[in-house]
């Protein structure tokens, strides 16, 4: 098994937060606002990054771990308890963000956080 799991992955997510969140929000309201297009359904409210953030790991829209290496390998291996899985990706960057914001993530996902998730 294989799957997406939503979340920006740090060495320090507070540092990171306000740039996250900016991107988080619009990435998401784009997304709202595109899928109400051309429709009667109301464009939906604006996004609350914390709150998406609050609820933790998971592969649902609704859900966004935004936190450091040790802790989302452990928030990994509770959500999939001990499901069959073999691999999950992230997104490499939310939209707007800057490039070096990218790349910190996208190094701390393959130097930090998959070594952590190959042990038991």
């Amino acid at each position: 098994m294989a799957g997406l799991l939503n979340g920006w992955i740090t060495e320090d997510p507070d540092r990171d937060r306000p740039e996250v969140a900016t991107a988080l929000a619009r990435q998401w309201e784009n997304y709202h606002r595109h899928a109400a297009q051309g429709t009667d359904a109301p464009v939906p409210p604006p996004v609350k990054p914390e709150r998406r953030r609050a609820r933790g790991v998971s592969a649902a829209p609704g859900h966004f771990l935004h936190a450091t290496p040790a802790d989302t390998a452990d928030a990994i291996r509770t959500y999939l308890g001990d499901a069959p899985v073999e691999t999950v990706w992230f997104f490499a960057g939310l939209g707007g963000m800057p490039e070096e914001l990218v790349r910190r993530h996208v190094t701390t996902l393959c130097t930090e956080l998959a070594p952590r998730l190959r042990t038991p």
